[in-house]
């Protein structure tokens, strides 16, 4: 298999409603980890969902689910696999408050 590597594989500022912050092209797969930076001068509350073969959000596929992070501080969340058509989202409970960056290595699987 061949292997792309990327810094950043999605990238997105999440607003109160659900929008997708990375989701694998056809025939690739991705390992990495996503962090949730809090830009603003307050907490804010974040859920982020792992929507395997396009799934729904939901409580079956949140996992991160209502988390406060506290002003100007960031959230890990490591040890992430996708692949196609799988979907990381996310939301805020607050509009232009938390940017949600998707960093790792993107394998081609065909």
């Amino acid at each position: 298999m061949a292997q792309h590597r990327g810094e950043i594989l999605g990238q997105a500022q999440l607003g109160v409603a659900e929008a997708t912050i990375y989701a694998p092209a056809a025939s690739r797969r991705a390992t990495g980890k996503l962090l949730l930076c809090n830009t603003t001068g307050g907490a804010v509350t974040v859920t982020v969902y792992a929507r395997l073969d396009g799934a729904a959000a939901g409580a079956a596929t949140a996992i991160v689910s209502g988390k406060s992070i506290p002003a100007n501080d960031v959230l890990e969340v490591s040890g992430l696999t996708l692949a196609n058509p799988d979907v990381l989202s996310g939301l805020a409970g607050s509009a232009a408050s938390i940017t949600a960056t998707f960093t790792g290595v993107e394998l081609n699987t065909a």
